[in-house]
């Protein structure tokens, strides 16, 4: 598996994450320093959401349309971008901007990176390489929020959100070189699938191989004329359409129905 290109896609998973996430502990203090009130901050969550998940929607067409490794590296670095805007802002009004652009970097980055991932690495341990990026999301909840609190007490909101910054552009950097120009699916001319690259190799090796006689008595000559066949009828009635060769044609009615009138009429 491309081990470095899936810790890169957790970095920058861990990094998008934590733009949003790591918020919680800085509520009250954002609120008192943008002079506004604590539900209006916690409304940054729910931009932050509404961006990540419109922008989700158009990063698949646009990844395909423009390629992987500028959508991932873009949308990293434009992530570290708004988060020094969100730093350096006056207002609620800026922070609000700020903060929905930056979902809509994360959003984007996360469908082209699950994307990527899954098209570099095998069908048997794609499960396993998801579950790895994946876990980048689940470390900002076990890990970035306890450390937003204890570094955010010490240099204040503005100043970890500028610590984010820094870790999403190292991801910027590693994302760039671990992905390459040659990005997964990108400009790959389409190929037919066909049913023997869909079964395994334990059900390819059930199936019988084709002996060259089976396929030659299997295969009609073209010169061959079908075979005519005899008509259904009682052996005991002289039929014309029944073949003469037919040994039934000389066996004799048996003696029930030489007694019942129906088969003596039939006959």
């Amino acid at each position: 598996m491309p081990w470095a290109l899936i810790a890169a896609a957790s970095l920058g998973m861990f990094a998008c994450t934590s733009s949003g996430t790591t918020r919680a502990p800085f509520l009250i203090e954002m609120a008192r320093d943008l002079s506004v009130s604590m539900p209006l901050v916690a409304n940054l969550v729910s931009l932050t959401a509404t961006a990540w998940g419109v922008s989700s929607a158009v990063a698949g067409w646009l990844s395909d349309v423009m390629g992987r490794r500028l959508v991932l590296v873009a949308s990293l670095f434009g992530l570290a971008v708004t988060l020094a805007g969100q730093a350096l802002a006056g207002s609620f009004f800026w922070v609000a901007v700020w903060a929905t652009l930056g979902g809509g970097f994360c959003g984007a980055f996360t469908a082209a990176a699950y994307a990527e991932v899954s098209g570099r690495v095998p069908d048997g341990q794609r499960g396993r390489a998801l579950g790895w990026i994946m876990s980048g999301q689940s470390l900002t909840l076990l890990v970035g929020v306890p450390m937003a609190a204890a570094v955010g007490a010490l240099i204040g909101w503005r100043g970890w959100l500028v610590c984010v910054g820094v870790l999403s552009l190292v991801a910027t950097v590693s994302m760039g070189i671990t992905v390459g120009r040659g990005s997964a699916g990108h400009m790959r001319g389409v190929v037919r699938p066909s049913i023997r690259d869909a079964l395994s190799k334990r059900v390819i090796g059930l199936s019988p191989p084709a002996s060259p006689s089976a396929s030659a008595t299997a295969s009609p000559s073209p010169t061959s004329r079908p075979s005519s066949r005899r008509p259904m009828g009682f052996p005991w009635s002289s039929s014309p359409y029944r073949s003469r060769s037919s040994p039934l044609a000389a066996s004799p009615a048996p003696s029930w129905a030489a007694r019942s009138p129906t088969a003596s009429a039939i006959a």
